[in-house]
């Protein structure tokens, strides 16, 4: 069934067009959305009498094949650089990927959008499809599913790339991860978190063995992130120097987000044979 078709079955939803690319919008007593089908990615998240609890750059790109820079982006089916193909595009292709809508559920206090996402010959290894249930109530709840069908194993990389406003970066901290090892990104090293994760200048950690929930604290509010499934969370800010050299964020937005992830990456990528699945969920809550 087609986009369309689904919206037109489907109160509170509808089609509009930003640059190249198509979003699907959603206006109901509960919450208002907006989500790219290129990537099925969450752009914007507003439940009833709140504000967004998603943060979109003013400057994103809305072009095909490129990637949008804020909301949730899909990581997969491998994270960062390729280890092996040198021409494989950052973090995967599924960010940058047209998806399917298969299904769109209204009930009373939420909806479901469901999303499909088929293998792409272009990258023979990784013979899987995604799926991706997206509800959105009072909560963000989102479930990503994958099946390798391939005859030879796989090691496939998964971040849900949460991106979340903040006030100031310099005023924001993130609890729920003291006492784990990270990998720091910036000087290659392995550190022990010790207390509240704070910011100064560009933050680039992977959290190990990281399970249950992670609290972004900014300007009197609570962004609550929990997961299932995953076991690392990513932290990430550019700071000013790196954050305004980049198109799409600049030199007046890049202390207004920060990027709290849940995935499986580097030694905790899951290596699957044919048959295998992984499940992986998180929920955004104000609390």
């Amino acid at each position: 069934m087609s986009l369309q078709a689904l919206i037109e079955s489907s109160p509170y939803f509808s089609i509009t067009n930003e640059g190249e690319l198509t979003l699907l919008t959603m206006n109901a007593p509960w919450g208002q959305a907006v989500i790219s089908t290129q990537g099925a990615q969450l752009l914007s998240y507003i439940p009833a009498d709140q504000t967004d609890l998603l943060w979109l750059s003013p400057n994103a790109k809305f072009a095909k094949g490129k990637a949008i820079r804020g909301g949730i982006p899909i990581c997969w089916p491998w994270f960062g650089a390729h280890d092996g193909e040198e021409k494989y595009p950052a973090h995967g292709y599924a960010r940058t990927s047209e998806w399917q809508c298969t299904q769109i559920q209204v009930f009373e206090h939420q909806a479901k959008i469901n999303w499909t996402l088929a293998s792409n010959p272009a990258y023979p290894p990784y013979a899987s499809n995604m799926e991706l249930e997206m509800t959105l109530g009072e909560d963000i709840l989102l479930q990503v599913r994958f099946t390798h069908t391939g005859e030879i194993p796989e090691r496939y990389g998964i971040a849900l790339h949460s991106y979340f406003p903040v006030t100031s970066i310099n005023q924001t901290s993130i609890s729920g991860l003291n006492g784990k090892m990270y990998f720091d990104k910036t000087n290659s090293s392995i550190q022990k978190q010790i207390g509240d994760v704070s910011f100064s200048g560009e933050v680039d950690r992977v959290y190990k063995d990281v399970k249950g929930e992670c609290v972004l604290n900014t300007n009197n509010q609570r962004i609550q992130i929990s997961s299932l499934g995953f076991q690392n969370a990513i932290v990430w800010n550019p700071g000013e120097q790196l954050g305004s050299s980049m198109g799409d964020i600049g030199p007046d937005h890049w202390d207004s987000f920060a990027c709290v992830e849940n995935g499986n990456i580097q030694e905790h990528s899951p290596m699957l044979i044919k048959g295998e699945q992984f499940v992986g969920t998180i929920r955004i809550a104000r609390r």
